[in-house]
């Protein structure tokens, strides 16, 4: 199940993330486009999309468990390649972490709400 607000909380934080004063604007851009939300919402349902299809095969527990692991693994490969400082390492697991907060109260409120009307 997809949802979509107006103008979502996660897409308020890749938004952020790119208008950081931290070299890492480029990554905005696909190709020649700019990215917008309907982007970053197509992209995000690509990898609910690949979770739905490996339920078929595996756990829910375990899927959500690889995505984490999997979200991290990328996000930190991300650090690395745009900063990566020793000394920016706590503050960006902070980041990342109220970050993942923000993003699954938003779902779990939206969802929440689908789930109430039926």
């Amino acid at each position: 199940m997809i949802i979509h607000g107006e103008q979502s909380l996660a897409w308020n934080v890749i938004v952020t993330i790119i208008d950081a004063d931290s070299g890492i604007s480029q990554q905005a851009y696909r190709g020649d486009e700019t990215m917008q939300e309907n982007d970053f919402h197509e992209v995000a349902d690509e990898f609910i999309h690949l979770a739905n299809e490996l339920s078929e095969e595996w756990a829910m527990p375990f899927l959500s468990a690889a995505f984490m692991y999997a979200a991290a693994r990328y996000n930190t490969f991300f650090f690395y390649s745009t900063d990566g400082a020793r000394e920016n390492q706590s503050s960006a697991i902070d980041y990342y972490c109220d970050q993942y907060r923000k993003m699954l109260l938003e779902c779990m409120h939206e969802l929440g709400a689908e789930q109430a009307d039926g």
